[in-house]
């Protein structure tokens, strides 16, 4: 319960809260003018302030963090379980909230501020720590989708046009497993399953995205088809295989490349041989060509040519024919000579350059024996690092595999999965019925008396999870939804105000009446009136004076309407606002 608002700034506006009903009324003033409105004189704000103090951060220049705001001080005192606690905070240090009262028995003890004297808290520990107190959630982070202070606070104390859209929401655009997980909690059911459900959903949407992925051929290295698939698998397990065998056969030899070199070494000496040896056949085949087309000339073979012609061959003739043949004969010896003398040292170093040759031949022939029978240190790595190589492309197309039949199969299993949470979903809810049954009855109670006709609260299991729906008889106007949200908040105080582990109030803008016919809106306040008395809660509402129904009201509830106001706001001047000033 809230006791008491305020603010170090006297221009603030205290409010003091009392037990059960409680009206924050903006008045309109008799010498107000037409242009004067009671718009922007608090009423939210008020509730701003509240939720301020209750964790909420605004956004920069928004709200409380306006300049005009930010620098003063707000405090909020209020009991839990009977115990008083106050709390104070400044927008322009967001991070603390500082406390006085018994925390002895809180999970969490206060830090203390020495510049400040005064014991304060994270405001992240606060909201576990409030959360806790007031809804009983467990002060160790849970995973996400888990029910969390915030939300729940917030169907207490809804805040903003977008929570007054429809009862099960309390901001604009909330997440279907938020409003499910929210109202679950509120409602007594097992919220569990809606966050399994919301776990499955997230699931199917990451296999629809790869589905999309691989069908736009983002994903065509990694998806693949199982067929290609495999037979990359046994090409790459026989590669693996292959190397794996040469790796052990492999020998390594410490001089393998010293080896090669004198091998390289010895093929390059042969080379040389045989080329300066095919120069030698080469020579001796010409000199013995030259050896055998040496001849003599004889004198005779002159006189034959002479007779032949008539003429008479002379001896002096003879003579000197005779000394030439001899001369020529002693030159053809000489050269014959000297051509088998050469004759014989080729043939001699062509037989040094065979010997050689087959020499060098048999010792490269024990060389290339080594080579082929083992291998170098740098080509047994070169062969591991292959096979390395071969083998993690296998692991790789051995998970593709398995990823591939997971991705194939996953729509299925998730639809089983889901099946199966269902149905123990509906098997639970069953079992609950009472639970539900007293809600209903109490949505059925709050609609039958702002419309003489019994309203339905419906509660069921879909295949999306939880569905609620409230529906009252003429719904279709503004002012009838908004009566929907009244009932169902009611229905949620009167559920929570048997458990220790609750707010103990219940806080609606003047947005809870708009566009609502004076006959529902006076059996509305007078219904939460009712209640708040009946249950020992607290109802705090902000209205503009122009709305009251004062002619509808039942006989005495003016009076104690009346009584009920804890604040009020005029517009007669500019300092009748909460804030005191206008801006």
């Amino acid at each position: 319960m809230i006791k008491e608002v305020r603010s170090n700034n006297p221009k603030f506006k205290t409010v003091t809260f009392n037990n059960g009903f409680n009206v924050v009324l903006a008045d309109r003033s008799n010498v107000a003018n037409d242009k004067d409105s009671r718009n922007g004189l608090g009423k939210s704000s008020l509730l701003n302030v509240i939720h301020f103090l209750l964790g909420n951060s605004p956004k920069r220049d928004s709200g409380l963090r306006k300049k005009e705001l930010c620098k003063w001080d707000y405090s909020m005192t209020f009991t839990i379980n009977g115990k008083e606690y106050t709390a104070k905070r400044n927008p322009e240090n967001l991070s603390n909230i500082y406390v006085k009262g018994d925390f002895s028995n809180w999970s969490i003890q206060p830090e203390y501020d020495s510049d400040k004297k005064s014991y304060f808290y994270k405001n992240t520990e606060w909201t576990i720590l409030l959360g806790n107190r007031i809804f009983d959630l467990p002060i160790e982070p849970k995973e996400k989708y888990h029910p969390n202070f915030r939300g729940l606070i917030s169907f207490f104390a809804r805040e903003g046009v977008d929570a007054y859209y429809e009862p099960f929401q309390h901001m604009g655009r909330q997440l279907e497993w938020d409003k499910q997980v929210q109202n679950a909690y509120l409602l007594n059911l097992n919220y569990d399953y809606p966050i399994r459900l919301q776990y499955l959903k997230d699931k199917d949407e990451t296999l629809r995205q790869l589905k999309n992925a691989a069908e736009q051929g983002l994903l065509g290295e990694f998806i693949g088809s199982v067929g290609d698939l495999e037979a990359e698998r046994v090409r790459l397990t026989e590669a693996v295989t292959k190397l794996d065998a040469e790796l052990k056969d492999f020998n390594i030899h410490p001089e393998y490349r010293a080896i090669q070199r004198e091998a390289n070494e010895i093929t390059k000496m042969i080379q040389d041989e045989l080329n300066e040896r095919n120069l030698s056949e080469q020579l001796l085949k010409r000199y013995k060509e030259n050896l055998s087309a040496e001849m003599d000339i004889s004198v005779k073979y002159v006189e034959d040519i002479y007779k032949d012609v008539g003429l008479q061959f002379p001896d002096k003739l003879s003579k000197s024919l005779e000394e030439i043949r001899n001369f020529h004969s002693q030159v053809i010896r000489n050269r014959k000579d000297y051509l088998t003398s050469e004759i014989k040292k080729i043939e001699k170093r062509i037989s040094v350059h065979d010997i050689s040759i087959k020499s060098q031949s048999d010792k490269r022939r024990d060389l290339m024996l080594i080579l082929q029978t083992h291998g170098a240190l740098d080509e047994h790595f070169k062969l591991q690092q292959r096979l390395f190589e071969k083998q993690q492309a296998l692991s790789a197309v051995t998970n593709k595999i398995l990823n591939l039949r997971k991705f194939q199969e996953g729509k299925s299993d998730l639809k089983i999965e889901k099946e199966d949470l269902l149905k123990r979903m509906r098997r639970d809810f069953g079992e609950r019925k009472d639970i539900v049954d007293e809600a209903i009855k109490y949505f059925n109670q709050n609609s039958q008396a702002l419309y003489n006709e019994s309203g339905n609260l419906s509660i069921d299991v879909a295949d999306t999870g939880y569905k609620f729906k409230v529906d009252i008889m003429r719904s279709a106007s503004q002012g009838i939804n908004v009566m929907k949200i009244l009932c169902y908040d009611l229905t949620l105080a009167e559920l929570r105000a048997n458990k220790l582990d609750s707010p103990g109030f219940l806080i609606h803008d003047s947005t809870i009446f708009d566009g609502v016919d004076e006959r529902q809106i006076a059996k509305g306040l007078e219904r939460a009136y009712e209640l708040s008395s009946k249950w020992k809660f607290q109802y705090i509402c902000t209205l503009n004076s122009d709305i009251i129904p004062y002619k509808e009201f039942s006989s005495g509830f003016t009076e104690k309407f009346e009584k009920s106001i804890c604040l009020r706001l005029d517009d007669s001047t500019n300092e009748g606002g909460l804030f005191g000033f206008r801006f």
